[in-house]
C-alpha cells in the first residue's frame, strides 16, 4: 500500500508513506502530513484489506467512551470511504517500542566508549550488543517509556474499559528527549462485561493463555500483554523462550515449537519452581540480573508463573506497574563512564564499570512517613528534572510535573524552577529554614521544606549528595 491513496468520507485524500505498525487486525502507515497516520483494517478471507465499509461505525463508537480526559490515546478520526479503516492523530517523530527498544541484527552504529573498545577487544558481539542499548535509551529509558504506558493503562482500566490487544508495536514513543508515549491502535477498547465475551483478539506472542483458549480479553489480559512486552524489551528474551526451544522440546513439535512457547504453553525461562525452560548459558539478550530489579523479577513472576497463567488475579495489575516502575525509574543511575545504566539501592559503584558516579538522593517524608525517595548522577552541565511525586507520591496527574531543577556549577550545586504551586525553604546545617527563591545553592547535605500553597501540607526532603 505505500504510495498508494486512500481518502476519507470528508473527501480528504491521504497518500500512504511508510508503514509503521501491523498487528492481528490492520496496519498503520504514517503519510505525507506528519501528524496524521492511517488504519486499515485486514480482510482475512480475500487476503487484502476489507472494502466492507458498514464496519466503520463501530470506529465512531469509541468515541463515546468514557475515557478520561486528555488521556495519551489515538482515537480514530475520520473513517474512511472505500476501505474499514480511518485516520488519527500521531505525533511526528514518534516510533513504536518494537522500533525503538526491540534487538536489531542489523544493528550499526558510530558510538563508542573507552569502556567498549576495551570489550571489544575481548568480544565484538558482546561489545555491539551493549552499544546497541545504550544507544536506544538503555535502563533508564525503557523504564520511564513503560511507567507511563501503565499509567495510560492504569487509567483505562479504572475506567472500565480493557485495551485489547495490546503490543509493542501500538506503543510509540517520541524520539525527542520528551519522551511522551501514547497508545495506538485503540479499534478494540471497550467494557469489559463487553470484551471478554468479544475481545479475543492479540498478536501472537503478547496475548495470554485465555485469550488463546476463546475466552475473550479482560482487565487480567492486557495486564499480561504489557508484561511480555516490558519483559521482551527489557531484556531482549521472550519470557517463554528458552532452554526447551532450543532443544527441539519435542521432535514431533520441533516445528511448531516457538509458537508453543509464545503462547505460554512452556514454564517461564526464569520459573523458581520449574527451570526446565531456563534461558540457558548462550542465551541471547542482557544479563537479567543487571536489568531486573529483585522487586520487578517478583512482578514478572506473578504473570509468567504457572499460577500467573492460569490464574488472572495472581498477575501484576497496571496499579501495581505504576507504583513498581516508578520507584525502580527513581533509583537508576547512568554511569558516565561507561554509559550503561544501573540500580542505585545501596553501592554508589557501577557494576558495569566499577566508576563511581556523584549521585544525588533525595528522600521525602510528610508527617513523618516516608513518601518517596529518588536518586540520580549528576554530572556537568546537565539538569535533573526532580518529579513531583517527591512530594505527593505517584498519580496518574503528576506524571510529567516536577517539583523543581538541580544542576552542578563549578561553584557548587543549585537548585532552580521550584514548582509555583509549593513554598519552598531551605535548611542548612539546622540552622533553621529560609525562604528558596530563583536559583539557590545548596550544599551537599541539607533539607528542604515544601508547603503546598493551596492544600496547606509540607514535605520535608533530605538531600544527600555523595
Amino acid at each position: 500500500m505505500k504510495n498508494d491513496i486512500v481518502e476519507d468520507i470528508n473527501g480528504y485524500k491521504h497518500t500512504l508513506t511508510k508503514e509503521i505498525n501491523r498487528g492481528g487486525q490492520g496496519a498503520v502507515y504514517r503519510t505525507q502530513n506528519p501528524n496524521i497516520a492511517v488504519k486499515l483494517v485486514f480482510d482475512r478471507e480475500n487476503m487484502g484489506y476489507s472494502k466492507n465499509v458498514s464496519e466503520n461505525k463501530k470506529f465512531n463508537f469509541l468515541r463515546t467512551l468514557p475515557l478520561p480526559e486528555n488521556i495519551e490515546i489515538t482515537l480514530p478520526q475520520v473513517t474512511l470511504r472505500q476501505y474499514v479503516g480511518y485516520t488519527m492523530t500521531l505525533l511526528d517523530e514518534m516510533e513504536s517500542f518494537e522500533d525503538a527498544f526491540a534487538y536489531k541484527f542489523d544493528f550499526d552504529s558510530d558510538y563508542t566508549n573507552a569502556w567498549l573498545e576495551s570489550i571489544r577487544k575481548e568480544n565484538e558481539e558482546c561489545a555491539r550488543d551493549f552499544t546497541q542499548y545504550i544507544v536506544s535509551g538503555g535502563l533508564r529509558r525503557r523504564i520511564e517509556a513503560y511507567f507511563k504506558s501503565a499509567v495510560v493503562l492504569s487509567m483505562l482500566h479504572a475506567s472500565g474499559l480493557v485495551y485489547c490487544d495490546l503490543s509493542a508495536n501500538n506503543l510509540f514513543i517520541s524520539t525527542e528527549d520528551t519522551n511522551a508515549v501514547w497508545l495506538i491502535d485503540a479499534d478494540n477498547i471497550n467494557f469489559q462485561s463487553y470484551t471478554v465475551k468479544n475481545g479475543g483478539y492479540y498478536t501472537l506472542g503478547y496475548a495470554a493463555p485465555e485469550i488463546l483458549w476463546g475466552k475473550g480479553s479482560t482487565f487480567y489480559s492486557d495486564c499480561y500483554s504489557f508484561a511480555v512486552s516490558f519483559f521482551w524489551n527489557l531484556t531482549w528474551n521472550h519470557p517463554f523462550v528458552g532452554a526447551l526451544l532450543d532443544e527441539g522440546f519435542d521432535d514431533d513439535f520441533a516445528d511448531d515449537s516457538q509458537d508453543r512457547a509464545y503462547s505460554g504453553e512452556f514454564p517461564w525461562i526464569y520459573d523458581v519452581e520449574d527451570d526446565s525452560n531456563h534461558p540457558g548459558d548462550e542465551s541471547k539478550g542482557m544479563p537479567a540480573d543487571y536489568v531486573i530489579s529483585p522487586r520487578l523479577m517478583k512482578y514478572f513472576n506473578r504473570t509468567f508463573s504457572a499460577e500467573g497463567k492460569k490464574k488472572k488475579s495472581t498477575r501484576t495489575t497496571m496499579f501495581e506497574w505504576c507504583e513498581v516502575l516508578a520507584e525502580t525509574l527513581d533509583h537508576i543511575i547512568r554511569c558516565p563512564k561507561c554509559g550503561m545504566d544501573y540500580y542505585f539501592y545501596s553501592s554508589c559503584s557501577c557494576p558495569w564499570c566499577d566508576a563511581d558516579p556523584i549521585v544525588i538522593t533525595l528522600t521525602s517524608y510528610k508527617n513523618g512517613i516516608k513518601v518517596w525517595e529518588y536518586c540520580h548522577e549528576l554530572t556537568e552541565p546537565s539538569e535533573v528534572a526532580i518529579p513531583l511525586r517527591i512530594l505527593e507520591g505517584v498519580n496518574g496527574s503528576n506524571v510529567n510535573k516536577t517539583a523543581f531543577y538541580m544542576k552542578q556549577k563549578e561553584d557548587g550545586i543549585v537548585i532552580y524552577d521550584m514548582n509555583d504551586e509549593y513554598d519552598f525553604k531551605i535548611n542548612v546545617n539546622k540552622r533553621g529554614f529560609t525562604s528558596a527563591y530563583g536559583e539557590v545553592s545548596i550544599p551537599k547535605k541539607c533539607e528542604i521544606m515544601a508547603e503546598s500553597i493551596k492544600k496547606r501540607f509540607a514535605v520535608n526532603i533530605e538531600v544527600v549528595i555523595k
